[in-house]
């Protein structure tokens, strides 16, 4: 993204947290029942609220591909390298430490699928890979292989964008295709990422001003009836995500509401130590994504032997969770970055005459 966004940092850092709140009561027991119950035993599955940061991911997603359609001069070859060289190596790197803490050996198409991130070996039946947060970024590299179809003919219109991303919902509600990754491009959680390209072009046309407030006041209202419904999504994440069902169902629920608080956030500006902090988890957020599950998997092998209280097991997760999150962005990724910016200046730089 050619200029940054801090409010979208913010936003990166809640949706991290929020799957990882969910994967932390899942882990205390029986799908954060007791978490649940603690909290509102009234409301069935309000700890599964959590998994709504997935949609708030894949919204965030579709404003920064509007963002970079609009200010970068890139071929569609180069986006999609450029996105699968900020994605797949680090995601590789840390399946491997997730299968060396795992006692489940992992079957061929889940180590398929941690390399080519769509799940390419898979028809009607579905295997995420063997880090299974991963099964979001197949639907990232879905809506990537739009954008870049868009870059290819469509003169890297983010509206032509948003529309080819919601004709590809519409399709994925009335075909089920054989194939797993033609399922996910044509599925409608690939609404939320328009709605993402929405939100941007409505910000940047300067339509917020007036109407800010409301839409986060909606969103709220909305994801607060939709935590009533979060068992709707309770069991098989992403087997019912990437099988289309009750796809339409969280669209609205958790990818509305969220579509509508971030739009009204666009551009938001903040000063002082609290955002900084925020900002930077926000930096970190896809190193958190990816690292929570392996700290997840250590301490429930560790509380196989030492009991811990609720709140212990849940802080022996977070803590570690997002000081490891924060070092790794640190002294692994940001050096990757720089790495691939270089390498992209190379690739579009003209040949000598």
């Amino acid at each position: 993204m050619a200029t940054r966004i801090v409010s979208i940092q913010w936003l990166r850092a809640l949706a991290a947290l929020l799957v990882l709140a969910q994967h932390v009561a899942a882990s205390i027991g029986d799908g954060g029942a007791p978490v649940t119950e603690a909290l509102h035993p009234n409301v069935r599955h309000l700890a599964l609220m959590g998994a709504s940061g997935v949609d708030l991911f894949f919204v965030i997603s579709g404003m920064v591909m509007a963002q970079t359609l609009a200010t970068r001069d890139i071929t569609p070859t180069a986006f999609l390298v450029a996105r699968w060289r900020r994605i797949v190596p680090l995601f590789v790197m840390v399946s491997a430490v997730y299968m060396a803490l795992s006692p489940t050996p992992a079957v061929l198409p889940a180590l398929v699928s941690t390399i080519t991130i769509l799940p390419v070996l898979d028809g009607e039946a579905y295997h995420a890979p063997v880090l299974t947060v991963g099964w979001t970024l197949g639907f990232e590299f879905s809506f990537y292989a739009l954008v870049a179809l868009v870059i290819a003919v469509a003169g890297r219109s983010p509206l032509r964008l948003a529309a080819l991303a919601f004709g590809a919902a519409m399709t994925g509600s009335l075909l089920h295709p054989a194939w797993a990754p033609l399922r996910m491009m044509l599925n409608p959680l690939q609404a939320e990422f328009a709605m993402g390209v929405i939100g941007w072009y409505v910000w940047q046309r300067g339509w917020l001003r007036a109407c800010g407030l409301p839409l986060v006041l909606a969103g709220i209202a909305g994801l607060a009836l939709a935590a009533g419904r979060a068992d709707l999504y309770c069991l098989a994440f992403f087997e019912n995500a990437v099988n289309g069902i009750s796809g339409w169902s969280r669209v609205m629920s958790w990818g509305l509401p969220w579509a509508l608080i971030v739009t009204a956030l666009l551009g938001r500006r903040s000063s002082g130590r609290t955002s900084d902090a925020v900002a930077a988890l926000g930096d970190a957020s896809y190193a958190l994504y990816l690292i929570h599950p392996c700290v997840v998997l250590a301490v429930e092998r560790l509380h196989g032997t030492l009991t811990l209280a609720p709140g212990a097991y849940a802080t022996a997760i977070i803590v570690p969770s997002v000081g490891l999150a924060l070092a790794f962005h640190r002294w692994v990724e940001r050096p990757l970055l720089a790495a691939n910016r270089q390498a992209s200046r190379r690739v579009q730089q003209p040949a000598p005459a």
